[in-house]
């Protein structure tokens, strides 16, 4: 049963991080093609809950000493944050960084369910 509450627990933790990381790309891409001229302030506030829902999910992983290797790839995210902040956001990578982030962290979201079974 425990088992159980973990796998739970961190299917919720990765949800949360997904959809925040959702919200965070589609503001970034608004603040750059409105040359910076909008969505500034909300993007900075979903950037704080980003960081938040990785933390959380860091916590996770040394309290139940598992690693979630997905997450690595949220080291990259940083360098377009910063691109996105100079208006200078290399799409094209951007996207491949965030469909690879996303998919594979939806994937193990459903491992977790398949595990629960």
């Amino acid at each position: 049963l425990i088992q159980v509450q973990d796998k739970l627990e961190e299917a919720e933790l990765i949800t949360n991080f997904i959809h925040h990381l959702q919200a965070e790309r589609a503001l970034i891409y608004g603040y750059v093609y409105s040359q910076g001229l909008n969505f500034g302030k909300r993007l900075e506030n979903q950037q704080e809950m980003t960081n938040e829902a990785v933390i959380k999910l860091d916590n996770f992983q040394e309290k139940k000493k598992i690693t979630i290797k997905e997450i690595r790839q949220f080291d990259k995210w940083q360098e377009y944050r910063n691109q996105a902040t100079t208006l200078k956001l290399d799409t094209a990578g951007f996207d491949i960084l965030s469909i690879s982030l996303l998919e594979s962290l939806s994937s193990r979201v459903n491992q977790l369910a398949n595990d629960v079974d």
